[in-house]
């Protein structure tokens, strides 16, 4: 298999906005409506939004 980065990498070297709403913030709200707690998940939002700060790639 060749060698390839994920979308969102790509996305965010290129100063694209990363997709954070599709990939990680709408699963995060359908699992808190049915009362499921994804702390690694919510742990890496958190951490894409940090390198996103003062860019328009986090949103």
């Amino acid at each position: 298999m060749p060698s390839y980065a994920p979308s969102m990498q790509l996305d965010a070297e290129a100063g694209r906005a990363m997709e954070l709403e599709a990939i990680y913030r709408i699963p995060l709200e359908r699992a808190h409506r049915h009362g499921v707690t994804m702390p690694e998940t919510t742990r890496l939002l958190q951490e894409l939004e940090a390198i996103g700060a003062g860019s328009d790639t986090a949103r």
